[in-house]
């Protein structure tokens, strides 16, 4: 038998020297700094496709309720003076659209709640309607962008029970107290995005003949605040039509109330109403866009709907889980999208604004 000797093992193999781990280091964290810049847009580009997305399904059922409903945009409708067995008959037109809101919310979550107090249901939740239409189950990730951070908190702070949500996130500001205080069971089901006013108002102040008036909602001091018609007014909401559009390519019907996508390197998001900011906008023919806000028409004020020269101003407040205002800029802001000069029959990207109104609201 012939032995075989053992393979020798390098005894005296030295190992790595501090400058090569150093330079093994270097590389790696070079690479790493070269291929981080591509994931954060990789990952930003997909948030954003997203939210894009989420438009664009709002688009889709805004055609189809149309479609079904006889023209109509998709709105709460519900009339004062009616008891539809929530919440008892309403003495004005807006409170009678809160318990609409509110029985939508009841019925597609099991929520237990009352309607608010002074609860303007249309700039954050007048989606709920599109909701209802589509028979989703609350809350519904589709109205939220993937950049709304807190909303997306807010959803998931829901318990499957008929007690609704038990809490939201702690330390932030926001209308009503913290915990489950009745109108606070109301946020997990906000939008990131809003419908455009005239989507679901009048265009502009009216006086019809014999002297009646029928108001619109137009904009308060603040930019969370707004003027609705008052009890004795015979103005009714939610009763628009989809073919009251003059231009559905350049007439914005949804939009985010922030630019929420800035570049990696400036995560900082925007109020839309500064013109540094860039939003994607949903257009009644059902595209979406991105549109920066100073290449967007000013919007007018639809209280003083024959002063050719107004236009709607207001004060951003920001609270404490809104973008904050910009430094070295006056928080006196213009209304942009949600004002379009002539309403449904305005124009927002390009071209002139339409300046004749007329009474075919």
């Amino acid at each position: 038998m012939k032995l075989v000797r053992p393979p020798r093992f390098a005894a005296n193999r030295s190992a790595f020297t501090l400058i090569e781990l150093l330079v093994v280091i270097a590389i790696i964290a070079l690479l790493i700094a070269i291929l981080l810049p591509g994931l954060c847009q990789a990952r930003s580009s997909a948030r954003k496709s997203q939210c894009q997305s989420n438009l664009k399904q709002f688009g889709a059922g805004i055609q189809g309720y149309a479609t079904d409903f006889f023209d109509r945009l998709a709105s709460f409708t519900w009339k004062k003076n009616v008891d539809y067995g929530f919440g008892g008959a309403a003495n004005n037109v807006n409170l009678a659209c809160a318990n609409q809101a509110v029985d939508i919310i009841r019925r597609r979550s099991n929520t237990v709640m009352t309607t608010p107090n002074l609860w303007i249901p249309f700039p954050l939740y007048n989606h709920l309607v599109m909701n209802d239409y589509l028979g989703q189950r609350l809350p519904e990730p589709m109205v939220v962008c993937p950049e709304d951070k807190l909303r997306l908190n807010w959803q998931k702070s829901i318990v499957p029970n008929p007690n609704g949500f038990h809490q939201l996130i702690a330390n932030v500001e926001r209308p009503g107290t913290a915990g489950i205080a009745n109108d606070d069971k109301r946020w997990p089901y906000s939008s990131s995005y809003q419908f455009v006013s005239c989507f679901w108002s009048p265009d502009y102040d009216r006086v019809l003949p014999g002297g009646i008036t029928m108001q619109t909602v137009h904009q308060g001091p603040q930019h969370n605040t707004y003027y609705v018609p008052p009890a004795n007014d015979r103005t009714t909401l939610g009763n628009r039509k989809i073919s009251d559009v003059a231009f559905p390519s350049v007439k914005v019907s949804m939009f985010d109330q922030n630019d929420r996508h800035p570049s990696c390197g400036n995560r900082v998001q925007t109020f839309n109403c500064y013109t540094k900011a860039n939003v994607p906008l949903l257009f009644f023919d059902a595209s979406v866009r991105d549109v920066k806000t100073k290449d967007v028409n000013r919007g007018f004020n639809p209280a003083a709907p024959l002063n050719q020269t107004a236009v709607t101003t207001f004060l951003y407040a920001p609270a404490g889980w809104e973008p904050p205002a910009l430094p070295g800029v006056s928080t006196t802001v213009t209304g942009y999208f949600r004002w379009t000069r002539a309403g449904l029959r305005g124009v927002d990207i390009g071209g002139n604004e339409i300046r004749v109104l007329n009474n075919a609201n």
